[in-house]
């Protein structure tokens, strides 16, 4: 699969917000499967093509076509969009992960000095 296929199917699959798991799920498939074709070691069928175009909601001519799916703005965007989300995540798991250790802290002081 040339480089510009292998990278619509990656960036259709993230524009839609699926893990390469969940990808392969949906498809039926291994995970595996789907992470060699996104490295280009191997190309999926026909019908597996359409299939995918039906789970990612692309054409399968705009997927596997030789035309990027999205331009260089769009994908820059995506990936300001997804290190956003990331942030927001993980300042969320900090934030509840710190509070209960600073509480259970604070309790287990408290008996030691009864």
């Amino acid at each position: 699969m040339s480089d510009t296929k292998r990278r619509n199917l990656i960036e259709a699959r993230k524009r839609v917000r699926l893990s390469q798991e969940r990808l392969a799920d949906r498809l039926a498939v291994n995970r595996v499967t789907v992470a060699r074709w996104e490295i280009g070691a191997n190309d999926p069928s026909l019908a597996m093509a359409l299939q995918i175009g039906q789970v990612l909601g692309f054409r399968v001519e705009q997927l596997f076509g030789d035309e990027p799916l999205f331009t260089p703005e769009e994908q820059e965007r995506q990936r300001a969009e997804t290190l956003r989300i990331l942030a927001k995540i993980n300042r969320a798991r900090t934030a509840d992960t710190a509070e209960p250790m600073t509480h259970e802290r604070g309790d287990s002081r408290a008996q030691h000095q009864s």
